[in-house]
Order: structure tokens, then C-alpha cells, then sequence
């Protein structure tokens, strides 16, 4: 198994379901997960978005794709060019390195989902980024000044 990043690319929350539970993704959100389930949300977010109507400028409702109902979930997706786009748009699989790797049990992707997920909000946090070639500057923790009573007895 390997891990995919699923994207909501549209401007709306999309909540998909999964073995009867629901995830929120906000407009813009990004998460590694298992490929398999980052599919399962990707045909969700592609459906909904095809099958989406806006009000144009008359108050009319129009869909924002021409024809988009009849592209959803296509027997053969390779064969419906929007699908597709769509789709690539909301997984980015990982790409296979030159040495196999060993195979993974739904634990060991789940638990690297995990540490991708904690590795962008870690990155995202620094501002500027780290430089690799700086010393780390590890900051301490803010003092509030209560604590140096409780040792001063």
C-alpha cells in the first residue's frame, strides 16, 4: 500500500464519508492518507463538483460544468477528460521510487500518513523555513514569571 495527498481543490468544504464516518476537508486542505481512501474522496469532491450549480448573473441556476452530470463516475475515467482533470487535481499519489520498497500493512500507511501530515504542520510553523546550513534555534519556553516562586521556598 502507499499514501496519497488528497486536495480539496474547490471553494467549498467538502465532507467526504468513509465506513459511515465523515471528514470535514476546508476549501484548500491538504492530507496524506491511504491512496485508496484519498480516491474514494477525490470521486466524491469530482461528482460534486460536476454536478454543481451556481446562480448566474439573471438569479438562474446554471451548472458550472456544461454536461457535468453526465461525466460523473465514468466507467472507463481515462475516457472523460474533465473527470480526469478534476481528479489528478484532488490526489496526488506518491511516486514509486527505483528500489521496491517492502510491502506496507494498512498500520505502517496510516502511521506514515500520520508523520507526513505532522511534518507540513511543522514546516508550515517556521516562519521563513529552516535553513539546513543555520544553526537550529531552538527557542524556550515562554515565562510567565509564576514558576521561579515555587522553587524559591
Amino acid at each position: 500500500m502507499k499514501t496519497a495527498l488528497f486536495t480539496n481543490f474547490s471553494n467549498e468544504e467538502f465532507i467526504g464519508s468513509w465506513d459511515g464516518k465523515q471528514r470535514k476537508f476546508p476549501p484548500g486542505s491538504s492530507l496524506y492518507m491511504p491512496d485508496w481512501l484519498a480516491k474514494h474522496y477525490a470521486l466524491g469532491l469530482v461528482n460534486r463538483e460536476l454536478i454543481r450549480r451556481v446562480k448566474n448573473e439573471k438569479g438562474e441556476l446554471v451548472p458550472v460544468y456544461e454536461k457535468g452530470e453526465t461525466m460523473t463516475s465514468p466507467k472507463f475515467p481515462k475516457q472523460v477528460p474533465l473527470f480526469m482533470e478534476l481528479f489528478n487535481k484532488a490526489v496526488h499519489e506518491e511516486s514509486l521510487e527505483t528500489d521496491p520498497e517492502p510491502k506496507k500493512d494498512s498500520v505502517d500507511v496510516a502511521i506514515e500518513a500520520l508523520n507526513k501530515n505532522r511534518q507540513a504542520k511543522v514546516a508550515s510553523s517556521i516562519p521563513g523555513g529552516q535553513d539546513p546550513n543555520e544553526p537550529q534555534i531552538i527557542l524556550p519556553p515562554e515565562d510567565d514569571g509564576d514558576d521561579e516562586s515555587a522553587f524559591s521556598k
